[in-house]
């Protein structure tokens, strides 16, 4: 399935943005938690294509970015995700996964940055690009999920490169993702504080059998937001919905406490 050229793509922030908000930020994690990893079927790549130099716009950017997934879909791929950053000098570079080009043509999709690059003029150099079998599906949308709740904090610290005065949109989808349908449950001001600090101690747990810094667990556990945060990262859906049988157990504080979704 080709992507037809001229059309936006599918996810993230709307309208003139001038790098990553909280609010794009949270789209692309609803997404990435949205998708049914067991069901992506296909060949994947992660890929990370980089060059040299800087361009003068971000609309030159978004130009090449454009082009290039428009030779993913003539190279064959049916789904795809990709996301923006830029180094602290002001260099972006792009993360995708594509699902869909044959493993026999990883080296093309790295040749082809090369040559785009090139013909507009940055220096792209082979060995700055990755092109690396997805063997984990939820592996890696555990981590890009990751990665981009704290790029927030980080692209907030980082100017945008000179010229940049309109980054664009950071990131983006396109293709046949296989999306489960939210589960959505009505829960009481205590139900709610007893599911959330339910998963605190359970990505406590599992930070630590994966080895975490002992350090990096406790200032997790200390930090008094765990309420807004959400699920606070990648939780499996069936260990999810343990938590929250588990924590619509809690008691009431009485006919007056307020419900929360």
């Amino acid at each position: 399935m080709a992507f037809p050229s001229g059309v936006a793509p599918k996810g993230g922030p709307r309208g003139e943005v001038k790098g990553w908000t909280p609010d794009a930020a949270r789209r692309m994690v609803r997404f990435l938690w949205s998708v049914r990893s067991e069901d992506l079927d296909g060949e994947g790549f992660a890929v990370t294509l980089t060059m040299g130099g800087t361009p003068d716009t971000a609309q030159e950017w978004a130009a090449a970015r454009r082009q290039m997934l428009q030779w993913l879909g003539r190279a064959g791929a049916v789904r795809w995700h990709w996301l923006t950053e830029w180094t602290r000098s002001g260099r972006p570079h792009m993360h995708l996964c594509v699902y869909g080009v044959s493993r026999d043509r990883d080296r093309d999709v790295a040749l082809a940055w090369i040559r785009l690059s090139r013909k507009r003029g940055w220096p792209a150099e082979w060995r700055a690009q990755t092109v690396e079998p997805i063997y984990d599906a939820e592996g890696w949308l555990k981590y890009v999920a990751k990665h981009s709740a704290r790029g927030v904090d980080h692209y907030q610290r980082t100017a945008p490169p000179p010229g940049w005065e309109k980054t664009g949109r950071l990131w983006g989808r396109g293709g046949d993702w296989p999306i489960a349908d939210p589960l959505i449950a009505g829960l009481s001001s205590a139900q709610t504080w007893a599911y959330r600090a339910a998963l605190v101690s359970w990505q406590s747990a599992r930070m630590r059998a994966e080895g975490v810094p002992e350090e990096v667990v406790a200032r997790y556990e200390s930090r008094d937001d765990h309420q807004l945060r959400g699920a606070s990262g990648w939780i499996p859906e069936d260990a999810s919905v343990m938590l929250l049988l588990n924590a619509t157990e809690s008691p009431d504080y009485g006919p007056n406490d307020g419900r929360s979704e």
